[in-house]
C-alpha cells in the first residue's frame, strides 16, 4: 500500500469517526424511561438531512416532536430517540423532494409522472396529508403511470457540497444542458434540497463529415466538422467533444462569436494545453471565481434577450362565429375588445404590432389547422385557447417551436406544471390559499384571530385547513366559536380578549354572511373600544354594493385575484374608452373580460417589445400598471412555466376609504 492510499484511508477513518462521534455527543434527555438526543435545527435544514445525520426517518422524527408537523425553524430543538428506527437506505432509484406551499400530492405525483400511489408506497404517512417542508420519497420512474410517456431525464437532489460541476461529471452530461433542460435555474439558485433533472449520458450529435487529413506528419490534429446547435457554447462544445476551448480556437482562425448553423473544425487529436480553468480533474471541482463566471457566460448566452423590431401575437379563442351568440362567447368577444385597446394605447407608443386573431370553435382539428399555417411559427406569443384538450396540443406547439404561451382562464390545467414556455395568469386554489395564508400570518401577527364557525356550511374547509396549519407553524393564537358562542353573554367571548381581534368566517356563502353582519355591527355598536376587524372571501365582491356599510364599520379584509378599485383614475377613463369604440357597456361577470383583455395585453405585450421572445428573465423588469389583474409570475420548479402569484387584499376602511393592496 502507498503512503498516498494509507494517507486516504486515515482520512475515509478520521472522517467516518467523526460523523459516529458528532451523533453520541449532543446532549441527551430521558423521558417517562426512553432516552434522547437533543438537537438544535440549523437554519434552512430539512428533515431529510437530519433523518441522514441521526440515520432515522421523518415519521420517527415527527412522532416524538408534533409540532415539527408544521414547518422545522432555525434553533428548534428536536428530541431525537437514541435508539430510532432506522432510516430505509436510499437508492438510486429514488431522490427527495421537499414540499412546497401550494403543492399538493396529486400536483407533486403529476409534475414526477408517478401516481399518488406510488408516492403514499414510498411515504406512507402522505396519504394524511402534506405539509410545508415535508421531505417525500419520489421513484425515478413509475410503469404505472399514465403521464409518464418520456424517460429521457433523471432528477437528483442538490446535496451539500454539490456544484454544477461534479453534478454534471456525475451523470455525464454537460452545464449547458442542465441549464437548458432547467430554465428556473439560475447561478444564484443552485441550492441545497432543490431538484433539477437531467439528461444523463450525452453523446457529440449532428457530426457532419469527416475530413482525415493523409500524409501530415502525426503531430498534426486531423479534424471533423460540425454544425453548431442553437445556444451552445464553446465550452459546452469542448465537454461534449473532449477537447479544449483553445484547440477549438487555434482550430478555426477568426473564430470570435459562435451562431446557430456555423461549421467549425474541432481537433480529433488534442495538441493544445487545456487551460486551467477548464481542465476536469480526478477530484471534484470547487466553485472558483472564474468557474462562477464561466456559469453566468453559459446562462447569459442561453438567455441572451432577442428582441425584434415588430412583434407577432396570435389569439385563439372561441368565439363560435359559426353558431348563434351566446353569453360565453360573447365574453371571449368582449376579451378580445379590451385586448385591442392594449394594442391601441401601445402602438401609440411606438410599439409595431401584428396580430393574428383565430375562432379555435373549440375544435382540435381547427386549433391543428391553424398551427400548421405558415405564420404559426413566426408567432413570438399565444394567448389561448381555452379548453384544456386544446391547450395542451399549443403548449406542445410552443414547447417545439419556442413560443411562449399564455393560459388565461383554464385554472386546472397541468401544462404548466412541465412546461417551460406556459404562463398561467389564474393561480390555482391551493397557491392561492398558501400565498393568502402566508400573508395573513405576516400581516396580522398582533392580532387574535377568533373563527366563526356555522354548523351548515363547510364550504372553505380547505382554506381555513391551509390557514390553521400557517398559524400553527408561526405559533399564531386562535379560537373557534360559533356566533351564538360570540353572542352569548355580551359578546364576553370577545371582550374578554386584550388585543385587537380578527374574526374569520369559515365559509363564504352569502346566507351565513346575511346572519353574521348585522349582529357583529351591534358588538361593534355596544362596544365601540373594542379593536376588531372581520376577513373573508372573494366571493362576497359580488355584493359589495348589498354590504358596503357594514364592511365599512368592521373593517372588513378580503383577498382576492381580481378587485376593480371604482374610485381608481385609470378605470374611469378604461370604461369611458371602451363604450367610445363599441358603444356598449362590460358585461356584469367577474373577473370583467374586457379589463382582463387589457391588462393581459398592457403586461405581455409590454415585456415582448422590451425584453422579446425570452422575456421571462426579465419579469422582474416588467411594469405595467393593470386595473383588475397583478401579475407577479414564479415558477412551480426548475423546468416548468409560470403561475401567476398576484392577488390583493382588498380593506374597507372605518373612515369610508377603500385600500387595495398587492401581495408580494
Amino acid at each position: 500500500m502507498t503512503i498516498k492510499h494509507i494517507t486516504l484511508l486515515f482520512l475515509f477513518i478520521g472522517i467516518t469517526i467523526s460523523t459516529f462521534a458528532q451523533n453520541i455527543n449532543y446532549p441527551k434527555k430521558t423521558i417517562n424511561g426512553k432516552e434522547f438526543y437533543i438537537y438544535h435545527v440549523v437554519s434552512g435544514e430539512g428533515f431529510f438531512a437530519i433523518g441522514r445525520k441521526f440515520n432515522t426517518t421523518q415519521e420517527e422524527i415527527l412522532k416524538y416532536n408534533p409540532d415539527a408537523q408544521y414547518g422545522l425553524k432555525g434553533n428548534q430543538e428536536l428530541l431525537i430517540p437514541v435508539n430510532a428506527q432506522k432510516a430505509p437506505s436510499e437508492s438510486e432509484n429514488i431522490f427527495i423532494h421537499t414540499v412546497q406551499p401550494g403543492e399538493t400530492l396529486y400536483a407533486i405525483a403529476n409534475m414526477y409522472h408517478v401516481t399518488t400511489q406510488k408516492l403514499i408506497e414510498l411515504n406512507p404517512s402522505s396519504d394524511k396529508g402534506i405539509k410545508i417542508g415535508f421531505e417525500l420519497r419520489i421513484p425515478q420512474s413509475d410503469s404505472n403511470a399514465s403521464t409518464n410517456t418520456d424517460n429521457k431525464y433523471v432528477y437528483h437532489t442538490i446535496a451539500p457540497k454539490e456544484t454544477l460541476f461534479s453534478v454534471q461529471k456525475k451523470y455525464n452530461s454537460t452545464i449547458e444542458s442542465i441549464m437548458i433542460e432547467n430554465p428556473g435555474l439560475t447561478p444564484g439558485t443552485f441550492t441545497i434540497g432543490k431538484v433539477i433533472r437531467i439528461i444523463p449520458d450525452l453523446q457529440p450529435e449532428e457530426i457532419i463529415e469527416q475530413e482525415i487529413i493523409k500524409d501530415v506528419p502525426k503531430h498534426k490534429p486531423t479534424y471533423i466538422q460540425y454544425k453548431v446547435k442553437r445556444k451552445e457554447t464553446l465550452f459546452s462544445i469542448s465537454q461534449k467533444f473532449n477537447v479544449s476551448i483553445q484547440s477549438i480556437l487555434d482550430s478555426n482562425p477568426g473564430l470570435t462569436k459562435l451562431s446557430k448553423n456555423d461549421i467549425i473544425n474541432i481537433p480529433t487529436e488534442e495538441t493544445a494545453t487545456l487551460e486551467e480553468d477548464y481542465k476536469q480533474p480526478e477530484t471534484e471541482i470547487k466553485p472558483t471565481i472564474d468557474s462562477t463566471r464561466l456559469i453566468n457566460d453559459i446562462y447569459n448566452k442561453i438567455n441572451e434577450v432577442q428582441k425584434k423590431n415588430e412583434i407577432t401575437v396570435a389569439l385563439l379563442l372561441p368565439f363560435m362565429l359559426n353558431q348563434p351568440e351566446s353569453v360565453e362567447s360573447s365574453l371571449y368577444v368582449e376579451y378580445y375588445e379590451g385586448f385591442l385597446l392594449a394594442v391601441d394605447s401601445l402602438k401609440k407608443q411606438g410599439v409595431s404590432i401584428n396580430l393574428y386573431v383565430y375562432d379555435t370553435e373549440k375544435s382540435k382539428n381547427t386549433v391543428k389547422t391553424i398551427l400548421n399555417k405558415p405564420e404559426a411559427k413566426n408567432f413570438d406569443l399565444i394567448i389561448g385557447p381555452v379548453d384544456d384538450a386544446l391547450i395542451k396540443i399549443v403548449a406542445d406547439f410552443a414547447i417545439q417551436n419556442n413560443i411562449n404561451m399564455v393560459n388565461v382562464f383554464s385554472l386546472k390545467n397541468e401544462e404548466v406544471t412541465n412546461n417551460a414556455h406556459i404562463f398561467q395568469t389564474n393561480i390555482p386554489h391551493p397557491y392561492l390559499y398558501a400565498e393568502t395564508t402566508q400573508e395573513f400570518c405576516n400581516r396580522f401577527k398582533d392580532r387574535k384571530v377568533v373563527f366563526i364557525k356555522d354548523e351548515n356550511a363547510n364550504d372553505k374547509k380547505d382554506f381555513i385547513t391551509t390557514l390553521k396549519t400557517d398559524l400553527n407553524r408561526q405559533s399564531l393564537p386562535y379560537t373557534e366559536h360559533t356566533l351564538n358562542e360570540i353572542l352569548a353573554n355580551d359578546a364576553a367571548v370577545l371582550t374578554s380578549i386584550n388585543q385587537p381581534i380578527l374574526l374569520v368566517p369559515t365559509s363564504e356563502n352569502i346566507s351565513v354572511l346575511s346572519k353574521i353582519l348585522p349582529e357583529l355591527r351591534k358588538v361593534k355598536e355596544e362596544h365601540p373600544d373594542l379593536v376588531l376587524s372581520l376577513f373573508g372571501y372573494p366571493e362576497w365582491q359580488k355584493n359589495v354594493s348589498s354590504f358596503i356599510e357594514s364592511f365599512y364599520i368592521l373593517d372588513t379584509y378580503i383577498y382576492t385575484r381580481f378587485y376593480i378599485d371604482p374610485t381608481d383614475k385609470q378605470t374611469e377613463i378604461f370604461y369611458q374608452k371602451f363604450k367610445y369604440w363599441y358603444s356598449k357597456e362590460l358585461i356584469n361577470a367577474s373577473p370583467k373580460f374586457g379589463i382582463l383583455g387589457f391588462d393581459t395585453g398592457m403586461y405581455f405585450l409590454n415585456a415582448l417589445w422590451k425584453y422579446g421572445r425570452n422575456f421571462e428573465t426579465q419579469l422582474d423588469q416588467i411594469n405595467a400598471r393593470s386595473i383588475q389583474t397583478d401579475f407577479y409570475f414564479q415558477r412551480i420548479n426548475n423546468w416548468s412555466g409560470f403561475i401567476n402569484k398576484g392577488i390583493y387584499f382588498v380593506n374597507f376602511r372605518p373612515d369610508y376609504s377603500i385600500e387595495k393592496i398587492k401581495l408580494r
